[in-house]
């Protein structure tokens, strides 16, 4: 708890300053599973090397970073993963690792036990049977090793977040998903977009789900398990309008496998390369941060007009990016999800209703905590504040640019 108040301090300090907080780190694009969803390219493998790696923690350091996550591929892929994590332990930097579970090293949790640093592992859940865990990951056995991973974590005590992309092959067992974690108190969040590969190629599309499967998840979260989230916020237009529409590129960055620095992994344009460039070189002189930097809301083609912006959390450049080559075009994935939250408004008036609803904010949801009777409380039981560098608050989370699971693209 005392490290959640220190988050939420810093978040509020972090928001005014050009300072990098949080930085996504993937050490390589290789993975014992292959799903069928990934975004990721693995024609070619990649491993950022410890030496490089420790050049950049010394310079993040400097430049006043203080939380790392490490993604993949695959983390445990990785051929130095203990030496990287004792690196981040020696510059003191926060961490998280996001993995799929498949195969963890007992040693290394032996570990993370004593570390004070380690926050929590973010792993990827997908069904509830092996017909279906397994066919997404396209790897036999993935959910019995998961369960195994599990029970792992629970024996060091170590935190962990499941986390489910749901898609079409999984449609039908997210309530068994949600109910699973739900009866055994496990963190859990959903995450309902999938995106085109890294490289542009949009074969994980197929499996996206469609407005009628979100319209009935909805339904059913709504009226089946009466879920109280955030709905409508309550926005003066011009101050929406003049808000910054990301803190990507301001208050966290990415690095990728092959060394690229982007202003997240979802924001796959590169500001600059760490084998070419300084970390800090990139962080304050490249172009591309800066415009990103300053641009707000009223930039974005369609946003100016939308008679929407109750119901809109966010304009997300990096899935504008993935899908149309501009960060300057509205998300229109983002747009139908504030057109169901609409509907649902206007298709219940009752004061449950009217202040909160549906699974469509889950698109877009923080962490929950199974305990958590809303979404404020959630947040306060679970939230990483320092994802949220806009944030004073939990509530002022809620009610500016509600990006969860960053991470989620790690999914």
């Amino acid at each position: 708890m005392i490290l959640k108040k220190k988050f939420i301090e810093l978040a509020g300090v972090y928001s005014s300053k050009l300072l990098p907080m949080h930085i996504m780190l993937e050490l390589t694009n290789k993975c014992n599973c292959k799903c069928i969803h990934c975004y990721i390219e693995k024609e070619q493998l990649f491993f950022l090397p410890v030496s490089k790696i420790k050049i950049l923690f010394d310079s993040l350091k400097k430049m006043g970073c203080f939380k790392i996550t490490f993604t993949g591929g695959e983390f445990f892929e990785h051929p130095d993963y203990f030496d990287i994590i004792r690196l981040t332990e020696e510059f003191g930097f926060i961490y998280t690792i996001f993995s799929n579970g498949f195969s963890v090293d007992e040693s290394l949790l032996k570990y993370l036990n004593k570390s004070t640093l380690f926050r929590s592992f973010h792993l990827s859940i997908y069904g509830i049977s092996d017909k279906t865990n397994d066919m997404i990951t396209a790897t036999p056995g993935s959910l019995k090793k998961l369960m195994s991973t599990i029970e792992l974590l629970k024996k060091y005590n170590l935190e962990f977040i499941l986390k489910t992309a749901l898609m079409k092959p999984n449609f039908n067992e997210w309530e068994d998903v949600m109910n699973f974690c739900s009866k055994n108190r496990y963190t859990h969040a959903f995450e309902f977009m999938l995106f085109p590969s890294e490289t542009g190629k949009t074969h994980p599309m197929k499996y996206a789900l469609d407005k009628n499967e979100l319209v009935k998840i909805n339904s059913i979260f709504r009226d089946k398990y009466k879920k109280k989230l955030y709905l409508k916020v309550n926005r003066d237009r011009e101050a929406f309008l003049n808000e910054k529409i990301c803190v990507a590129g301001k208050n966290k960055l990415a690095v990728s496998y092959r060394g690229d620095v982007f202003p997240c992994l979802l924001l796959r344009k590169p500001a600059g390369n760490i084998f070419n460039d300084k970390i800090e070189d990139i962080w304050y002189n490249s172009n591309w941060l800066k415009e990103l930097r300053n641009v707000r809301n009223r930039d974005i083609q369609g946003c100016g007009s939308c008679d929407k912006i109750e119901y809109c959390k966010f304009k997300c450049p990096g899935i504008s990016q993935l899908f149309y080559g501009t960060i300057y075009r509205r998300p229109e994935s983002r747009c139908l999800i504030a057109d169901i939250k609409e509907s649902n408004m206007k298709n219940y008036e009752s004061p449950e209703f009217t202040k909160y609803l549906s699974v469509a904010d889950l698109t877009e949801a923080p962490i929950f905590d199974p305990g958590a009777s809303n979404v404020s409380e959630g947040i306060n039981l679970t939230l990483n504040v320092a994802d949220c560098a806009e944030a004073k608050t939990a509530t002022d989370y809620i009610n500016q640019n509600l990006y969860c699971v960053e991470e989620s693209t790690g999914i």
